[in-house]
């Protein structure tokens, strides 16, 4: 008898289904069960099983996908702040060295913090600043108000890229916990229908 609740997945999903089909389309193999209490529903329930276990691997597999281009977009974004970041504190130091009033209120010491929330949130608070402080920003090489406008944009895009996977990642993760539901009920009936049919038959 097929070892239902350790078989790999794949095997599992043609097992069962040798399984319930051929009990379903065999009378003699139906009447036999039915005399030890598993009546044709309980056939119609495990290929119901089957189906939603076929379901939930189709399920996963999307959310997983979309979870994984969701992590790219938004490491590609944090990566473009990160390079504009550094090169614009680099230059803003040169204008506002250490112990200056720009150096305080552009939080220009130190590198951008290898945590990505924390990179974006530096980017945010120093782009906020020089656009509110063009008296910071127009010394500094590389910051124009258009630069500046487009580097806050870039900024709220990888925040939102960074919610969005947060988003895919929470379904993905549920996912493949219903995923392990639906195979959890499958072996338990395909184990129990296989052991009994093997005393019926």
């Amino acid at each position: 008898m097929p070892a239902f609740s350790s078989m790999p997945v794949d095997d599992l999903i043609g097992a069962t289904n040798t399984l319930y089909v051929n009990a379903r389309d065999t009378p003699d193999i139906l009447q036999a069960l039915g005399r030890y209490k598993i009546p044709p529903e309980s056939i119609d329930r495990g290929v119901a099983l089957r189906q939603a276990v076929l379901d939930a691997i189709r399920d996963q597999s999307a959310e997983e996908a979309d979870a994984a281009h969701a992590t790219d977009v938004v490491q590609d974004l944090a990566a473009d702040v990160r390079e504009g970041l550094t090169i614009d504190r680099d230059l803003a130091r040169i204008d506002h060295p250490r112990g200056s009033d720009g150096y305080a209120a552009l939080e220009l010491a130190g590198s951008p913090p290898g945590d990505r929330d924390d990179m974006l949130g530096m980017a945010r608070r120093f782009y906020g600043t020089a656009q509110d402080r063009p008296d910071l920003a127009e010394p500094v090489a590389s910051l124009t108000p258009d630069s500046v406008t487009a580097a806050l944009a870039l900024v709220a895009d990888a925040e939102a890229a960074d919610a969005a996977q947060d988003k895919e990642e929470g379904e993905a993760q549920r996912a493949t916990a219903v995923l392990g539901e639906a195979l959890d009920a499958l072996r338990a009936h395909a184990s129990r229908t296989a052991a009994v049919a093997e005393v019926a038959l």
